[in-house]
């Protein structure tokens, strides 16, 4: 579900991106290629704008899932599951922290170094 996600935000900026260079490059050609389906330059401007945003919005979304897609593709390589990942990271942070008895010779260690 990830990679047709992710393949699918990739299909929408390459149609996004050449609908922002076409209409950047030449406006005039574009708005005669899109007279079909609009009437006046000022309503294929808030096309534009509106293209904008989503696509810097997409971006975001593919970063995203391209992040999530790499973190599950690491825990399948070593053989984890998210929840034993996390156990994982809590022992090694609970592992850090000093014990009730540590913090004194902790604090003079820190006070002789």
């Amino acid at each position: 579900m990830l990679v047709s996600l992710a393949v699918n935000i990739v299909l929408y900026l390459i149609a996004s991106l050449i609908f922002i260079i076409r209409y950047i490059t030449n406006p005039d050609e574009c708005l005669n290629d899109a007279f079909e389906y609009v009437q006046s330059g000022e309503i294929l401007k808030g096309m534009f704008i509106a293209t904008c945003i989503s696509t810097v919005v997409m971006t975001i979304f593919l970063v995203l899932d391209l992040k999530l897609l790499i973190y599950h593709l690491w825990l399948i390589s070593n053989n984890l599951i998210t929840y034993e990942h996390i156990l994982a990271i809590r022992k090694r942070e609970a592992q850090k922290l000093p014990q009730e008895g540590q913090v004194i010779p902790l604090l003079i260690d820190r006070a002789l170094n």
